[in-house]
């Protein structure tokens, strides 16, 4: 069994899509599933490091234990079903970009939507991660979860509790594999949905600047950028963190942004919407460390 790596007073920032944060007291990127179970039993576990694509770690960084699983956990298989249904299974620490990339060299139709969204696959599934009408929700047909008890425990689709950019994996469990259902399709079609997925996201999001994606979920029957965009929040600014001028649902950091930076934008926001039209908006940004 390979030895789990482990750093003390790890920087986190370049581990994030948002570049900012201090460092995790201890870091540790195991290789088996011993060694993972070993880590949730012991209690120490603060963080659950998929690929921070959708975090904000704290100015003062992380205390305890942050598990990182891109290295030990980052497995993809195929595996051939009947009526042209091919099985994925790969484990939760495989980027979403490189499955995407192999499904497509295999004309694998049902990820198309997914092009370009950063991230794990686990934690793809944790936020049932979309786009452009789909969901991760409509290709899982079972996910594999790692109880802070050290158990595995097989979920069907049906038990993830899958809805608007949510699950309900037991709290404190890891996704350490999952199976999806994808079907045999024509590359070129898939390309041009490929390619349409990736220009509309161009289009309509701050790709320039590091972000961890949109900030807030919608609410029921609206949208967050609208929201946002009406209350005047385009261009708002704090220290080097700023609201996107073209997409208000996006923050970016211009380079020398601080987690406090950050937050204090999002304070300012959900003040000026809540105050303007009576809604409170839901952070889909996770916090990580003491705010």
């Amino acid at each position: 069994m390979d030895t789990a790596i482990v750093e003390h007073n790890a920087p986190l920032a370049a581990l994030t899509s948002f570049h900012i944060g201090g460092p995790a007291e201890t870091l540790a990127w195991p290789a088996a599933q011993e060694q993972l179970a070993g880590y949730l039993r012991s209690g120490e576990v603060s963080l659950i490091l998929g690929g921070g694509s959708n975090l904000l770690v704290s100015d003062r960084g992380v205390r305890g234990v942050t598990l990182g699983l891109a290295k030990g956990f980052s497995e993809i298989r195929f595996t051939p079903a009947p009526a042209g249904i091919v099985t994925a299974h790969v484990q939760g620490g495989a980027q979403l970009g490189r499955l995407v990339a192999e499904a497509y060299k295999r004309s694998l139709s049902g990820l198309e939507f997914a092009m370009g969204i950063p991230g794990t696959v686990g934690g793809a599934l944790i936020m049932n991660a979309g786009a452009r009408d789909n969901e991760m929700k409509d290709i899982a047909d079972s996910v594999t979860v790692m109880t802070p008890d050290g158990k595995m425990v097989e979920m069907k689709k049906a038990e993830c509790g899958f809805g608007y950019r949510s699950s309900s994996f037991p709290k404190g469990s890891v996704i350490v594999d999952c199976a999806l259902k994808l079907k045999e399709g024509v590359k070129e079609e898939i390309h041009i949905k490929m390619r349409k997925n990736q220009l509309a996201r161009k289009a309509s999001q701050p790709l320039d600047l590091p972000s961890a994606g949109s900030v807030y979920k919608n609410p029921p029957g609206e949208y967050a950028g609208h929201l946002l965009e009406t209350a005047g929040m385009k261009g708002y600014t704090v220290g080097g963190a700023r609201v996107a001028e073209k997409h208000a649902n996006f923050i970016v950091n211009l380079g020398w942004a601080r987690a406090a930076d950050v937050v204090a934008v999002m304070e300012e926001a959900e003040r000026r919407v809540y105050s303007a039209f009576g809604v409170k908006l839901e952070r889909e940004i996770r916090l990580a460390g003491e705010f």
